[in-house]
């Protein structure tokens, strides 16, 4: 069944992503459950508390009329997800890391995108304690996991640059019944990205089998 293949070929993007997703709106929702909106509680370097940030990153827009606010917010989440991330993801080997990034990127996107509907803000509550003298915006774990992920992707292993021993390499891709990699200019694409890592397609091995045959000749 192809949609239990491509479930377990996404299983690390499912698993992170969902985890990711989950411990952000759970964690909003006992602050609003349990903590009054502008009260603190020290919890030794941090600080938590129950901000409302109707702006984005360090408040800023906050000022706009809502209706262009949402709408200025929108255009920059479709950007980030369909131009920046396929972007950094080409740059990235294919596996597991590059799953968990991108997953970690689009449900920490969500999970703040969540709020902006439900609330009209976004749900901020984790910061340093003001005596440690270190200026911090407020944040809470939706914004944690797109620093780690946008971290994975402009760190993790890039793919090798197209040319670089590319016959040789996918010839032996080939033999051990795997798809080569690609590189950033060979088919990758902003679906592919968002998809989060498409699983090869069993209707595409008789095109590689016919591929090797003319390699190996």
């Amino acid at each position: 069944m192809k949609w239990l293949d491509t479930l377990i070929d996404r299983r690390v993007a499912l698993l992170v992503g969902g985890a990711a997703l989950l411990l952000d709106l759970l964690t909003k929702e006992l602050v609003i459950t349990l903590i009054p909106e502008g009260e603190q509680i020290t919890a030794g370097p941090l600080m938590i508390q129950h901000a409302r940030n109707p702006g984005v990153a360090m408040g800023t827009l906050g000022d706009l009329p809502e209706g262009l606010r949402m709408a200025l917010v929108l255009v920059g989440v479709i950007l980030a997800l369909v131009v920046a991330l396929p972007w950094l993801a080409a740059r990235l080997r294919t596996g597991a890391l590059k799953q968990a990034a991108v997953a970690l990127v689009i449900t920490g996107a969500l999970g703040n995108l969540a709020d902006r509907f439900r609330y009209g803000s976004v749900i901020d509550f984790i910061g340093l304690d003001p005596a440690l003298g270190i200026p911090a915006p407020v944040f809470n774990l939706a914004d944690v996991a797109i620093v780690i992920g946008v971290a994975l992707l402009l760190w993790g292993p890039k793919r090798p640059k197209s040319g670089q021993g590319h016959g040789h390499r996918d010839a032996a891709a080939w033999q051990q019944g795997r798809e080569p990699e690609r590189g950033p200019s060979q088919g990758d694409s902003a679906w592919t990205v968002i998809a989060v890592l498409r699983p090869p397609r069993a209707d595409r091995m008789a095109e590689d089998r016919v591929i090797q045959a003319n390699l190996a000749k």
